[in-house]
């Protein structure tokens, strides 16, 4: 996970397990303003966050790869 350019969270205890098994040195993309306050608050400094709170907007968030 280390190496990925994003992570995707849906929830603040998916964030903050994170933070705690791997860090916080990734790039996230929440799945809405809740999830982003408890990225942010567990350490993660580049978060984005949906525009809507589904998966498709999760999944537009993420920047273009290539």
């Amino acid at each position: 996970m280390r190496a990925a350019d994003w992570i995707l969270l849906a929830s603040g205890v998916a964030a903050q397990g994170v933070a705690q098994q791997v860090g916080t040195g990734l790039r996230v993309v929440a799945m809405g303003e809740q999830t982003a306050q408890a990225a942010r608050q567990a350490g993660f400094t580049e978060v984005r966050v949906a525009a809507q709170p589904t998966l498709t907007a999760l999944l537009a968030a993420l920047p273009a790869i290539g």
